[in-house]
């Protein structure tokens, strides 16, 4: 098993390998997902790959203007999926935490005055 990570993309992403779908990350019509600080992982199984050449196809939808895609890693899915979960956890989990934490604080900052 492969993983596809993608760290940086604005706004969204569908993956394709050899012309299978492997996955995106939400709407890629009308309003769309906005995937613009998170980061995105698919997994390839390995009867998907080829010997020699493959193609990997990343369907970018953004806004015009608004394009931005950051390189694509490749590797093991044992190998590239703790990476994500990091990036993920830094990234996103750890500012909702830091967000929470702060509203608290001005709560009772509020009921102590």
């Amino acid at each position: 098993l492969y993983g596809i990570y993608l760290f940086r993309l604005n706004m969204n992403a569908a993956f394709y390998l050899n012309g299978a779908y492997l996955g995106d990350g939400g709407k890629m019509s009308g309003r769309l997902t906005r995937n613009w600080n998170r980061p995105l992982y698919v997994t390839a199984p390995a009867a998907l790959w080829r010997g020699g050449e493959n193609e990997l196809l990343i369907h970018l939808k953004t806004y015009p203007g608004f394009g931005m895609f950051a390189p694509v890693q490749i590797g093991p899915d044992t190998q590239l999926k703790p990476v994500y979960q990091q990036r993920q956890f830094v990234q996103n989990e750890l500012s909702q935490t830091f967000t929470a934490l702060l509203g608290l604080v001005g709560l009772f900052f509020q009921m102590v005055d």
